[in-house]
């Protein structure tokens, strides 16, 4: 569906017929409001949005389209009834417009342009689906079953709008241990879920191994700064004893974990800089999982918020996640439920794992 924005019946008339024509459908608005209302309830495929309306100027009209990661993919034409200065031009892409024409318009150039913007942005959208493909395919298809210790982990993508992200958890059982990553890779696009499976692998290769926790970060900051010396990363590792309870945890710059024991939930602080830059290590860290104490590991996706601070965020986590649930998958729900925004920017994991009680 295409929407026409244009102050003059007979403009969006002749523009509607044209495309009609062409066998797209049409919808129309008279003004800035009007467009908006409809771009958030009908979600078209295009917008060709005149310049002069009666209420926002149509360049204020994409700018807020564009702003709104509920519709910022949605691709816009400027369309003006007659010829423009440069610095008009110029300032309605530069605020977001993904093409100008100016008048008089032609039917051909019209159709030729929406057929041209339009190819573009189902392209974005297949590379975007072929991205969350492989970044699903990387991530765990099945949380195992370990003896002493209940698992639940959650992965959501971002917004349909928006470029896949690099968040990943990983759950993987080692001899009589219990190895437990979350991370982040900078960025939104393709190569940060590429960058985003090889740092998963090499986690597992490298734990397999044996290698301590701090060791592990240590080996693939390295392999980071040869293949990917642009890229940078969060993780947080840990490696849980379900019988003791006692835990070896090393990070790279990842927000903290947080423990749920006693009627408490308290941030455990883990130093550690992050992935992709050569920095000094500090050692591992221990700690104990108390018998039915609960560890919440959470991306920042979950907790960061425009205008507000991370603080604020990881506070809010911290007083809703205070209180378990037996059941660990509502205990995920609630928690995503009451945090991540509908229209979320970023793509969010989430791991939670209990200590069973004696």
């Amino acid at each position: 569906m295409i929407l026409v924005v244009d102050a003059l019946a007979a403009n969006r008339t002749a523009i509607a017929a044209w495309l009609e024509q062409a066998g797209h459908k049409v919808t129309q608005a008279a003004t800035g409001a009007q467009a908006l209302s409809a771009v958030r309830t009908l979600q078209p495929d295009l917008i060709l949005l005149d310049i002069d309306l009666p209420d926002i100027d149509g360049f204020t009209v994409c700018e807020r389209i564009k702003g709104d990661p509920a519709t910022e993919a949605i691709p816009v034409v400027h369309l003006t009834a007659t010829a423009v200065e440069a610095t008009d031009r110029t300032q309605g892409l530069d605020r977001g417009a993904d093409a100008y024409l100016t008048g008089p318009i032609e039917p051909e150039v019209l159709l030729a342009t929406v057929h041209a913007v339009l190819r573009y942005a189902r392209a974005r959208q297949e590379e975007r689906r072929l991205a969350l493909t492989l970044q699903e395919a990387l991530l765990p298809d099945a949380l195992p079953e370990v003896p002493g210790v209940d698992l639940a982990a959650r992965y959501v993508p971002a917004t349909a709008h928006t470029e896949v992200g690099g968040d990943f958890y990983e759950v993987l059982p080692l001899g009589d241990r219990l190895l437990v990553a979350i991370g982040d890779v900078m960025g939104h696009s393709p190569h940060a879920a590429v960058v985003m499976g090889e740092i998963r692998h090499a986690l597992r290769a490298y734990a397999f191994e044996g290698h301590p926790v701090g060791h592990v970060l240590g080996h693939i900051n390295r392999l980071l700064i040869h293949f990917h010396p642009a890229e940078m990363a969060t993780v947080s590792l840990l490696s849980l004893d379900p019988v003791t309870g006692d835990v070896r945890a090393a990070n790279a710059g990842h927000l903290p974990p947080l423990l749920v024991a006693g009627g408490q939930a308290d941030y455990v602080p883990l130093p550690g800089p992050l992935l992709g830059g050569d920095l000094r290590r500090p050692e591992d860290t221990t700690m104990w999982i108390p018998p039915g104490g609960t560890l919440v590991l959470v991306t920042d996706g979950l907790v960061e918020r425009r205008g507000e601070s991370l603080e604020a965020g990881l506070e809010r986590l911290r007083e809703l996640s205070a209180h378990v649930d037996d059941d660990l998958e509502a205990y995920c729900d609630r928690i995503l439920s009451a945090l991540m925004p509908l229209d979320h920017e970023d793509d969010v994991a989430l791991v939670v794992l209990r200590r069973g009680s004696p």
